[in-house]
């Protein structure tokens, strides 16, 4: 649920056998192994499932660890893991065998196919959202809402059509579709229920028997409850079993696999869809599903991000992967491929956290005897590029319940100094990025000094305010006024460290009220602003309570309560300090005591419109 405007990907970790701590790249796959086992001891992950793949022979299939704590019950290369998003992957091979068999193209519109789904777009008919834009997250839709995501009523499988009715707030077109990129799980909904209406089956079962099967996949599924003892379980961070949950959007992340399996799909990718003698998918498919081409930023000529349920990451290595990752509650899951070079891997932990190090690490080891030039950059066109200094907002939230947060801190400022041109992130470091092609006058490309592809390009639009776009997959950024956003910010920063003096004043209040020296009357109607503070934390404890048990989501528990009512105490708190505010200038009372204590009022106020704005003021979760 967050947003991060990151330049380049996580630092890599990689150990030498001899030390067992990181140091250097392995060279063969046991030090890969050795050095794997090394960080999961680190970052406490119980097992893993591995896939690792080069020069089109996969060298290893199994996995490292227990899949079991309990028994201790080795991962092999049969064991089942939970690989969340990976899911989409596999949804969008299923769409687009719909799509070669004549039964609609990723041009037609979603409404047009499956009217009795009910989704908001303000932009149509001019707009309207297409089934490419369910596969490539550019629909414009909000990602799942807090109470959506796990289902644990008694009946254990949804109807998609159930689920899209009964969570159609999130179906909400927020910008222009085919613009911008915003992670959106429901989308995938919407393709599932897409393939159940053309196929006339269950979108499972048509994708098994149309990709899983041929592919060769023969223990993979997407059941909800797992069966038989081939599964592995889940742990959280303190290292407690995560229960096997079904989830609402099971089209966006229901699929479990294993590392045999796995191996047989990275070698479908790199053989360009042919399984041993046959051509499952033709290679232009495959070629569709990994070009992204859906936004205006790639349009413009960044070639990576999101393409068809698949998408091109990594610019800081000598090739750039294709693939997908995956996250679900107890499980962390990656898989990539170059099918230029022969390589790739498949990975998840049951964990559900230290995949970067983990990642990385293997990404090394299939790189590391691969040589590829960095692009030569390119004089700057100073005059040019004038044009394109300033102040840049994130204008792309995947949750809108947090754009207000990407509202204030999510910037970066543009500047030409030296005829180079920087960026710089919120409470960071400038960086220098270099031209490496103006792709025709349509868009300018740049790359970071340690970049092997673009990593940023700057749009015009028809608007005259240009638009930042990154190789960090979702980022999208307007240019704004510097005053609007900083402003919000300083005032908001402010009214917060006010609130949080109010604390300590009210204790010091407390102390004069019990030695007589304060009324008590005068010690409450005092502590109002104070009060706010209490609705925040209220707020803050029930958000993060209910984030780390989403299964509770959709009832009213203590962290849903804790949100609604601390919202209500926020407002009713702002009131009551501006109404004593406004009281303790006309009673004159001591100068110094009416300013600090409107100053408090002010803030109060401040916080209420920013909650409000937000959707945060009586927000009932469970309902939301």
């Amino acid at each position: 649920m967050k947003h991060a405007f990151e330049l380049s990907v996580a630092l890599i970790f990689s150990v030498f056998v001899a030390t067992a701590q990181p140091s250097a790249t392995p060279l063969t796959p046991r030090q890969l192994t050795d050095s794997l086992e090394v960080l999961m001891e680190r970052n406490d992950i119980p097992g893993i499932m591995l896939t690792i793949v080069k020069d089109d022979s996969t060298i290893f299939s199994g996995g490292l660890g227990v899949k079991d704590k309990d028994t201790n019950s080795v991962v092999d290369g049969t064991t089942l893991f939970r690989l969340g998003s990976i899911t989409k992957s596999f949804v969008a091979l299923g769409v687009l065998r719909l799509v070669e068999e004549g039964k609609f193209t990723l041009e037609d519109e979603v409404k047009i196919l499956v009217p009795e789904i009910d989704f908001e777009n303000s932009f149509e008919p001019d707009y309207p959202v297409r089934v490419k834009h369910l596969l490539s997250h550019t629909a414009g839709f909000d990602d799942m809402h807090l109470n959506e995501v796990y289902n644990t009523s008694d009946t254990v499988v949804y109807p998609l059509g159930k689920v899209l009715t009964q969570h159609k707030k999130t179906l909400k077109v927020r910008w222009q579709p085919g613009t911008r990129y915003a992670y959106s799980n429901p989308g995938w909904t919407v393709a599932g229920y897409l393939i159940e209406k053309y196929a006339e089956q269950p979108y499972d079962q048509f994708v098994a028997e149309t990709v899983l099967s041929p592919i060769g996949m023969k223990t993979s599924n997407f059941k909800s409850v797992p069966e038989g003892q081939a599964y592995s379980k889940g742990y959280d961070g303190t290292g407690k079993e995560v229960p096997f949950l079904p989830i609402y959007h099971r089209p966006a992340g229901a699929f479990n696999s294993n590392a045999n399996d796995m191996a047989r799909f990275l070698s479908f990718w790199i053989r360009r869809g042919r399984v041993d003698s046959v051509q499952v998918f033709a290679s232009k498919v495959l070629d569709l599903m990994e070009r992204p081409v859906y936004t205006i930023a790639n349009q413009a000529g960044l070639q990576v991000g999101y393409g068809l349920g698949n998408y091109t990451f990594d610019t800081q290595l000598p090739v750039s992967f294709h693939g997908h990752d995956g996250g679900i509650d107890g499980f962390s899951s990656s898989y990539g491929y170059n099918s230029q070079y022969g390589i790739g891997f498949a990975i998840s932990n049951n964990a559900g956290k230290g995949m970067g190090d983990l990642v990385n690490l293997v990404k090394q080891f299939l790189v590391q005897d691969i040589s590829v030039a960095r692009p030569v950059a390119q004089a700057l066109d100073v005059e040019t590029m004038k044009q394109y200094e300033g102040y840049y907002l994130f204008k792309a939230s995947r949750n809108q319940i947090f754009a207000f947060i990407d509202r204030i801190f999510s910037t970066c400022e543009v500047t030409i100094d030296n005829d180079t041109l920087y960026l710089k992130q919120f409470m960071k470091d400038r960086f220098p990025v270099v031209p490496v092609t103006n792709s025709n006058g349509e868009g300018y490309l740049f790359a970071g000094l340690k970049d092997y592809v673009p990593s940023h390009v700057f749009v015009p639009t028809d608007t005259g305010e240009p638009v930042l776009a990154t190789a960090v997959v979702g980022n999208y950024l307007d240019r704004v006024k510097y005053s609007s956003v900083v402003t919000k910010r300083v005032l908001l920063v402010v009214s917060l460290v006010l609130l949080a003096s109010s604390c300590f004043a009210t204790l010091v209040w407390l102390i004069f009220a019990i030695r007589k020296s304060l009324p008590w009357q005068e010690f409450f109607r005092r502590m109002a602003p104070s009060l706010v503070v209490v609705g925040l934390v209220m707020v803050s404890t029930g958000l993060l309570g209910t984030i780390n048990k989403l299964s509770e989501a959709g009832e009213p528990t203590l962290n849903g309560w804790l949100i609604y009512l601390g919202g209500w105490i926020i407002l009713f708190s702002a009131f009551l300090s501006t109404r004593f505010g406004i009281m303790n200038f006309k009673l004159g009372e001591k100068k110094a005591f009416s300013v600090y204590y409107i100053l408090l009022a002010f803030s109060c106020v401040i916080v209420t419109l920013f909650l409000y704005d937000a959707g945060w003021m009586g927000l009932k979760v469970w309902e939301y």
